[in-house]
Parts: C-alpha cells; sequence; structure tokens
C-alpha cells in the first residue's frame, strides 16, 4: 500500500493534489492486490478531480474487527445526506460535478463493486473537518491461535 502511495504521489501532484501516507497500522486480511490498488486509484482519481490543491491522506489500521484503509480528502466535501449513493452507478453529489469532462459517474460504483467481489465494503463518510472519507473495510484474518493477525496480508 505504501509503494502505491508514492507511486501517486507523482502523477497526482501534476493535477494539483497532495498525497501524503497517514498512519499504517499492522493488520491482515486477505484482498485481491490488483482489485485494491485499481480501488485506492479510483478513490485518489476522484479526489484529484474535486480537490485541487488539496491533500490526500491513506491510512490502514484494524478498527473493530476490520482491516480499514482510510482514503481521505480536505475537499468540499458532499452533503451528509447523499453519502449513501456515492457508490450507485452513474451518481454525482452535486451538480458541478456533472460535468461530462470529469468523469462517467462509474469510479465509486467500480470500488464498491471490486470491494463485494473480495468480501469486503465501500463506505463512505463526511469528517468533522470537512472533505471526504472512503473506507475500504475488509475482514481481519486470524492467525492459526484465534489472534487477530499482526502482518499486512495484503492491505
Amino acid at each position: 500500500m505504501r509503494s502505491q502511495v508514492e507511486e501517486a504521489r507523482g502523477q497526482l501532484a501534476e493535477r494539483g493534489l497532495g498525497v501524503r501516507a497517514g498512519e499504517f497500522r499492522p493488520c491482515r486480511a486477505r484482498v485481491d492486490q490488483t482489485l485494491l490498488a485499481r480501488c485506492v486509484w479510483n478513490v485518489m482519481d476522484n479526489a484529484a478531480k474535486y480537490d485541487e490543491g488539496g491533500t490526500f491522506t491513506v491510512s490502514v489500521a484494524p478498527v473493530g474487527g476490520e482491516a480499514v484503509v482510510s482514503l481521505s480528502d480536505d475537499g468540499p466535501g458532499v452533503d451528509p445526506e447523499t453519502l449513501g449513493r456515492l457508490f450507485d452507478v452513474f451518481y454525482r453529489a452535486d451538480p458541478a460535478r456533472r460535468h461530462p469532462e470529469s468523469g462517467s459517474g462509474l469510479g465509486l460504483a467500480i470500488v464498491a463493486r471490486a470491494m463485494g467481489r473480495m468480501g469486503g465494503v465501500a463506505r463512505a463518510r463526511a469528517p468533522e473537518g470537512g472533505g471526504l472519507c472512503v473506507e475500504l473495510a475488509f475482514p481481519l484474518v486470524e492467525d492459526c491461535d484465534g489472534a487477530p493477525g499482526d502482518g499486512a496480508e495484503g492491505a
């Protein structure tokens, strides 16, 4: 995950979005590395479209029985009542985002579908300070002794 953040940093900087690695706490989950990379890229790409001059932060941590990849921007965010629809096909949260040149409205729908294929879930929330946080959550994998894993298997 860290290498993907580093890789994306240069590409997104050219588009006016700063990328930083946040907290990376060890956790173990079964994921498809290619699908996870696609999910992370789709969320980053989405942030670059709507948060010019902003900062995008990637964090990984175990939270309540899940391995959670948190992808946060400090952009304008979305209305709380639209958060549940962000992963719908062709949905765009606000009229300013309905310009055809800014994309098809499929990026986050692809994320939700890929997460389902991996046994995980994608959800969005509006952090208190503004912006948008997309969480990619997977069930934690337990070690043979029944304790949650302490390594990063995929996440």
